[in-house]
């Protein structure tokens, strides 16, 4: 591989990461208010999220590198480019504020004896899926900057994709 197309191998690679991991965190924490055993699934749950912001920081960090590789390419959209990057940007500090209330769940179950609050659990779920949300919303801005078969007529008039 070109080293210099590894930046948007890589992002390309581990934007879905985010996307799928807190659909599953989403799918976790409903499990784990709806079963008996809340305390398992809450637990998968905290560590999907984990992994998740772990793909956000990745695809965060890699994007301005991978523009790089693409930009000023025929076919790129520089408004959907825009949009990816602002809904980006969005979608990582609502994974931040995420995780940061996941961390005080799981703080406050260790103190517990591992039993989590219901209470908690459930804004720890309102904050993944509004997480999961705004990672897909990125994702379909993104998938419009190099697909013509996705980009709407606004995409193809805005020009090439630059970097900012």
């Amino acid at each position: 591989m070109d080293h210099n197309n590894f930046w948007a191998h890589f992002h390309l690679t581990v934007n879905d990461l985010p996307i799928l991991g807190f659909l599953f965190a989403t799918v976790f924490l409903i499990l784990a208010l709806t079963t008996r055993w809340r305390d398992s699934w809450a637990r998968a749950g905290m560590v999907m999220l984990a992994f998740s912001f772990l793909g956000v920081l990745a695809a965060f960090f890699s994007g301005d590198p991978a523009l790089h590789v693409i930009s000023g390419q025929a076919r790129t959209s520089a408004r959907a480019l825009s949009q990816h990057h602002k809904r980006g940007l969005a979608a990582t500090i609502i994974a931040m504020i995420t995780v940061i209330i996941a961390t005080v769940a799981i703080l406050k179950a260790r103190k517990a004896g591992g039993v989590y609050s219901k209470r908690l659990l459930i804004i720890v779920l309102i904050a993944t899926a509004l997480s999961a949300a705004a990672m897909a919303w990125t994702g379909l801005a993104g998938g419009r900057i190099n697909h013509p078969e996705l980009q709407e007529p606004a995409d193809r008039e805005s020009g090439p994709a630059q970097p900012h």
